[in-house]
């Protein structure tokens, strides 16, 4: 695939990408205008309860280091990144990313399909974003409720294959949709991009409402969940394990700096 175009910033471990939203999309588009380029792009999205995941198993971290290009969804690992030494221009949310390849998708004339969430919901998310963005293609749906080792997944990546969508949106959930990516794009040379995008289905099919933008824009997303999803609320305790590990870091990196021979 050749260098990327951006620098690399590591949280506990984590690679990211020092891009902006304008400068990531770019970049997965214009994969999107190449032939023969190899194996699909891989694009994750790592939020701040994914890196603290990532820092206490290495073998997540390894799988979110095995994408083509890793970027920031959320503030706290923006936070995370100026506190650290190591700023990001800004947070690239999953979604918005998503919604952006989308578009272009379909002004450009390229497929899509879309893989997971609950039966029905791929296809309702397929019908709201063809009205959504008109001449957008989505050329297949499945939902995510498979066994990813059995013959359901031969057939689901046989179904692609045969489609050959430019783009394939995987939502299927931390770190099963990363897992599923790395392991099935050597068997869909036809596609170019395919994107880790967590519970955007659900947001596009109006399933989950997203968070007003004023939410968004404060950098409260997380807790319009935690106030519209209770059940979420266990999914804090990663945020705040998450805050005091970066806090530790930075001390430590402080006290190496005002002590380099201790």
């Amino acid at each position: 695939m050749g260098k990327l175009p951006f620098e690399n910033v590591y949280i506990h471990g984590v690679r990211l990408e020092r891009s902006d939203m304008a400068g990531a999309l770019e970049f997965v588009c214009g994969r999107l205008r190449e032939e023969g380029a190899g194996l699909p792009l891989a694009v994750f999205t790592p939020n701040a309860e994914i890196i603290y995941r990532c820092s206490s198993e290495r073998r997540l971290c390894e799988l979110i280091n095995s994408s083509d290009i890793s970027l920031p969804d959320g503030v706290g690992v923006v936070w995370a990144a100026r506190l650290l030494g190591s700023p990001l221009p800004e947070r690239i949310p999953g979604i918005e990313l998503g919604e952006a390849v989308l578009g272009r998708c379909a002004v450009e004339g390229i497929g899509v399909f879309l893989l997971g969430g609950r039966p029905k919901v791929a296809e309702t998310a397929a019908r709201r974003l063809a009205m959504r963005f008109p001449g957008l293609k989505v050329l297949g749906t499945h939902h995510g409720y498979f066994d990813m080792s059995g013959p359901d997944n031969q057939e689901i990546v046989r179904q692609i294959a045969e489609l050959k969508p430019g783009v394939v949106v995987v939502c299927l959930g931390f770190p099963r949709q990363e897992e599923w990516i790395i392991s099935n794009r050597a068997a869909l040379p036809g596609v170019r991009v395919m994107m880790a995008l967590g519970g955007s289905l659900d947001v596009w099919s109006g399933r989950v409402r997203r968070a007003p933008g004023l939410f968004r824009s404060a950098g409260l997303e997380w807790l319009w969940r935690v106030t519209t999803r209770p059940t979420r609320l266990f999914r804090t305790a990663f945020l705040l394990a998450f805050a005091c590990r970066t806090l530790r870091e930075k001390k430590r990196i402080q006290s190496a700096r005002e002590h380099p021979f201790l």
